[in-house]
């Protein structure tokens, strides 16, 4: 008889963790794409670049403002970059930042290229150079357990 009291209670035990597991995901999923709209809506992020920098430097400059609109805190993670044509980085600068449930967040990242740097790879801001823009954004929530990461990619053409 306890033999089956116990079979009884590792069942039970089983399906309070199966349903428990299937709440935390879909609340998990909820959380993670409501975030993700409000990162992501209009105006949210703004890229600017500046070819008059002291020293005929550049500066490449993401502003963002992303918003909250889920139930749990996330974290964000940006990234911007240029690589050259053997995928080494040129420059490269990253943030990561934690916004609160319905919470918003400011910040930038400044990416600067030294002049060097633009005169050895040709670059130019009306045609390609052989090089690979890089922006990743990453988005995690449920204390990190779930989460989502892009990378976008832009690769110019070598000049002729």
């Amino acid at each position: 008889m306890d033999r089956k009291k116990v079979i009884r209670t590792l069942r039970f035990c089983v399906i309070g963790l199966v349903l428990l597991t299937i709440v935390l995901f879909a609340l998990g999923l909820y959380a993670l794409f409501s975030g993700l709209t409000g990162a992501i809506s209009g105006g949210s992020l703004k890229l600017n670049l500046d070819k008059d920098g002291p020293g005929g430097d550049w500066s490449l400059k993401l502003d963002a403002n992303p918003k909250n609109n889920g139930i749990l805190g996330e974290n964000l993670f940006l990234s911007i970059g240029i690589r050259d044509s053997n995928g080494t980085y040129i420059a490269v600068n990253s943030t990561s930042v934690d916004i609160a449930p319905g919470g918003q967040s400011v910040f930038a990242i400044t990416l600067t290229i030294p002049y060097e740097t633009v005169q050895r790879y040709n670059l130019n801001a009306t045609q390609g150079a052989d090089v690979v823009f890089e922006l990743l954004f990453g988005i995690r929530t449920l204390g990190g357990l779930i989460g989502l990461q892009q990378t976008m990619r832009i690769s110019g053409e070598p000049s002729l």
